[in-house]
């Protein structure tokens, strides 16, 4: 289920999902967990790491993010956020709403931005501030599919209690040169995204296993 729903997405439609391909997922996604590294991610998700389990397509990183606050409080800075990488992602459960903003340097912009450095700590390099123009706007639902293209500056939020989806992505050409911007209110440079708290096989199967019970 786990590589039928990862080849769906690549193609941009999940077909026919309902309650039952989600319990099929989850009880798979269960499965594997000994060999799946989770993280709780400081934009509010608790984040699987598939890429390993499944191979897939060169270059290509599979995750599953489980959005919830309650159990990954997001973090006060970058939540509006650019990725280094082209984004196509599948939601399995619950809702989100995407908006897509065109960033503009401005010395007066209500924003701080921060170019991130990645390593075993994160590095964050102060990048002037800015102002957004939005885009476009959207929710997305169980079943829906949605792509975010690379330095797309966008934010994601929860419109149901929790959400569930799969995430593929592939760097672009200057993944390696310079990394994500982040803009946040706060004028300091974000701290609490610098290392991310692993989760215990055990506490992972716990969490999944409850989701699974909340859709009963």
């Amino acid at each position: 289920m786990i590589s039928k729903t990862v080849d769906e997405v690549r193609r941009g439609h999940l077909e026919g999902w309902g309650s039952d391909s989600l319990l099929e997922f989850i009880a798979e996604l269960v499965e594997v967990l000994s060999e799946v590294p989770v993280t709780l991610h400081p934009l509010g998700f608790v984040h699987f790491e598939l890429t390993a389990v499944l191979g897939g397509q060169p270059d290509e990183r599979v995750r599953v993010h489980l959005w919830n606050p309650l159990l990954s409080p997001p973090d006060s800075a970058g939540g509006v956020h650019d990725h280094t990488w082209h984004l196509k992602s599948g939601v399995l459960y619950g809702s989100l709403l995407n908006k897509n903003f065109r960033p503009i340097k401005d010395s007066d912009g209500p924003l701080a931005g921060s170019r991130v450095s990645y390593g075993t700590t994160n590095g964050f390099t102060a990048d002037g501030n800015y102002r957004l123009e939005l885009l476009d706007e959207a929710v997305v639902t169980a079943g829906e599919t949605y792509s975010i293209p690379s330095r797309i500056v966008h934010e994601s939020a929860l419109r149901s209690a929790q959400a569930l989806t799969l995430v593929l992505s592939k760097p672009d050409d200057k993944a390696l040169e310079f990394g994500p911007l982040l803009l946040s209110a706060d004028a300091v440079p974000p701290s609490g995204t610098e290392r991310r708290e692993a989760l215990t096989t055990l506490r992972a199967e716990q969490i999944l296993l409850d989701l699974a019970r909340s859709t009963d």
